[in-house]
């Protein structure tokens, strides 16, 4: 931990009998066990060290600075320290439960929502990608058969390279009006990888999801790298913001 709680006015009481040397001693001991989060250990040699200074010093002071512990198991328990760290952890998890809530509001999306909007997007992708194109059919060049693969299930037919070049297909999702909209298809893509992300439910998923989404996310970097991941998994073609094209490119 880079920071602890320090009472001032506790902690002179505690040590006005103490000399600058044990002060300094005593001080050291407690970041160690704050930065640790651990006991410390019971072994004359191991607290020289961690003190800083040689043993013929810890020796002199060693029993001043004990009182303020008490041995365990071959461990030097304090009982400050413990509560403070309890007291963080449990200021941590609210902030966690606090910043997953604050992202699903800022999203102004439910759970249930975003589980209905992955479906209908998913539902939405297969009727378009069966449903021939009717603005092209007059102008498509006709392919042989042979450079045809069979349909795909999100992207319709499959184009091969023939000696003609390629010619633009019909009832792929590219050509659908409603499915060309950038948009359309970046939030396809993330409803799509938010089950393949790591979580312990929805909640946490969808957070990462939104993280991965808002460059200004301090976790954007971390979260755009298991979107990349769970795109693979789902077979989907997220881009992360900084490298989509603005509207007016399209």
């Amino acid at each position: 931990m880079a920071w602890f709680a320090f009472d001032v006015d506790d902690y002179d009481a505690d040590t006005m009998h103490l000399t600058v040397c044990q002060d300094g001693i005593y001080m050291r001991l407690l970041r160690h066990y704050y930065k640790t989060r651990m006991p410390l250990p019971d072994n004359d040699v191991a607290l020289a060290a961690i003190s800083r200074i040689d043993m013929d010093q810890w020796t002199a002071n060693k029993v001043v600075i004990l009182r303020f512990f008490r041995s365990r198991r071959g461990k030097l328990v304090h009982k400050r320290c413990n509560a403070e760290l309890d007291r963080e952890d449990a200021l941590c998890q609210k902030r966690s439960k606090h910043a997953q809530n604050a992202a699903l509001k800022r999203w102004s999306i439910s759970k249930t929502k975003m589980l209905r909007a992955s479906s209908e997007h998913a539902q939405a992708m297969l009727n378009d990608a069966t449903k021939p194109d009717q603005t092209s059919k007059k102008n498509a060049t006709p392919l042989p058969e042979s450079s045809i693969d069979k349909p795909n299930a999100i992207t319709g037919p499959v184009r091969k390279k023939s000696g003609n070049g390629l010619a633009p297909l019909r009832g792929s999702v590219a050509g659908n009006g409603k499915f060309s909209d950038q948009q359309a298809r970046d939030e396809y893509a993330v409803a799509a990888c938010v089950p393949f992300l790591p979580g312990r439910d929805d909640g946490e998923r969808w957070t990462i999801a939104m993280a991965a989404e808002d460059p200004r996310d301090p976790n954007h970097v971390a979260a755009c790298l298991a979107m990349r991941l769970a795109a693979k998994k789902a077979h989907v073609g997220w881009i992360s913001p900084e490298r989509r094209k603005p509207a007016h490119e399209h």
